[in-house]
């Protein structure tokens, strides 16, 4: 659903409220007197339409903050403080900071650090890294008060890098492990909370790869690997070498690790994935910089092991940008975030079909908030819904002017249609009973 487009409620809602209310109409024929269907006709109509926030809000986060992700309704907000070296993870849940993401002991080291990545659409389920003293970084998993616990070692694996993403329920988290196999790598991974992992490998003539998304029922894992092939000769012939830093992969168990189509030969990352598994967002990056864009599948047909080819659609710039990023997703995919760059710096940017690309720092003041002193810099999640964003930028009204955000937009307002209709049955409604 797309709540951000000005009109792009009215059709949908006027198509829904006629169902419901003709629903109710015909139920109330057959048992309730007729100022009664009126009446509750009338009611439908009115619940059908919410206009319960009517403008956008902003949180600015304490200073020397990140936010890192946020829930499906929104309700629960992680991020990272970075003070004097040290990161500690905090979580936001209904508005109550915890105090910190526990750090599980390991002795004998004495100090440590945590970082969170992401909270599950649930917001039962955080991840992200904790590390103590010199012992190795280690993806791990905290589920609601309960205390922090580490991710299982897959095999040929040692407990080494971050969960980067969790699904809805909390069930399956992805992230990155390094392999101890010659030659040395960092590789994707993904986890069950049953106890099972496994490493999901990486391209052919690669050595390293991340996960940094998946799907709502854990099914559909997308991320980024290296490729690095020598130059060689065949039939007289030379060949330049291929050499990209990353390229974007999709996985699944009955497909496994495939490289995203791109529109011409560049690097690449797949950066997060909807909830339903149709859109995949991400960018792609040549030798004049990067540009956002999404891929749309057919979940079905791919965990089926078919389907069309994903293809890659470019959302552009802000003007007089060069470069830009999408780094989340809403949960049906209508909604993409992240960051565009230029001469001027980093500027966080929505995308949607209607809206087209909007800088955060220039839409958001016509929706009624204040941007004084501020800059949004990137986006680093949305609610599945698409009203609730989270991100980082700087507040220049004192030290420590790095700041993470929560920005709340406005769900849409009540249509003309369904305001009339709430009028009209209300009127008979008082009629009939003054009849009686």
């Amino acid at each position: 659903m797309n709540t951000l487009a000005d009109n792009s409620h009215c059709r949908p809602l006027r198509t829904n409220v006629s169902s419901l209310a003709r629903s109710g109409r015909l139920l109330a024929q057959r048992v309730l007197p007729s100022y009664v269907t009126v009446f509750i006709a009338c009611l439908i109509v009115c619940l059908a339409s919410d206009s319960s926030v009517k403008a956008a809000t902003i949180q600015f986060l304490d200073a020397y903050t990140k936010a890192t992700g946020v829930s499906g309704d929104g309700s629960v907000v992680t991020y990272n403080i970075v003070s004097g070296g040290i990161t500690a993870g905090h979580v936001i849940r209904n508005g109550v900071d915890s105090d910190a993401f526990p750090v599980p002991p390991q002795p004998p080291y004495t100090w440590g650090f945590s970082a969170t990545s992401a909270v599950s659409q649930d917001g039962h389920t955080v991840v992200g890294i904790t590390n103590w003293g010199g012992a190795p970084e280690s993806p791990t998993v905290w589920k609601n008060a309960d205390p922090a616990y580490l991710l299982p070692v897959p095999a040929d694996g040692v407990n080494y890098g971050p969960a980067n993403a969790v699904n809805a329920d909390g069930s399956v988290i992805v992230g990155q492990v390094a392999v101890s196999n010659s030659p040395y790598r960092l590789v994707a991974a993904r986890w069950q909370t049953d106890g099972t992992s496994q490493i999901i490998g990486h391209f052919v003539g690669g050595n390293q790869s991340t996960a940094t998304g998946v799907s709502g029922n854990g099914a559909i894992v997308v991320g980024w690997g290296d490729v690095h092939i020598a130059a060689y000769q065949e039939n007289g012939e030379s060949y330049v070498a291929v050499d990209y830093s990353s390229l974007p992969f999709i996985w699944s168990a009955a497909n496994g690790m495939q490289r995203l189509p791109l529109p011409f030969l560049a690097g690449g990352s797949a950066n997060a994935i909807s909830e339903n598994g149709a859109t995949v967002v991400g960018t792609i990056s040549g030798q004049d910089g990067s540009i956002a864009g999404l891929w749309q599948i057919d979940p079905q047909a791919y965990l089926g092991g078919g389907g069309a080819a994903p293809q890659f659609h470019a959302l552009g710039f802000l003007p007089g940008d060069t470069s830009s990023v999408a780094t989340a997703v809403s949960g049906d995919g209508s909604v993409v975030v992240g960051y565009s760059s230029g001469p001027s710096g980093n500027s966080a940017f929505l995308w949607t079909s209607q809206l087209g690309m909007v800088d955060l720092n220039t839409w958001l003041p016509s929706l009624g908030v204040a941007l004084t002193n501020a800059q949004l810099s990137l986006v680093t999640g949305i609610s599945a819904d698409g009203r609730k964003i989270v991100g980082n930028g700087s507040l220049y009204t004192g030290p420590g002017s790095g700041r993470g955000w929560i920005v709340t937009l406005p769900v849409p307002e009540p249509s003309s249609f369904a305001l009339a209709i709430c009028a009209i049955g209300i009127g008979l409604f008082v009629r009939a009973r003054r009849s009686r």
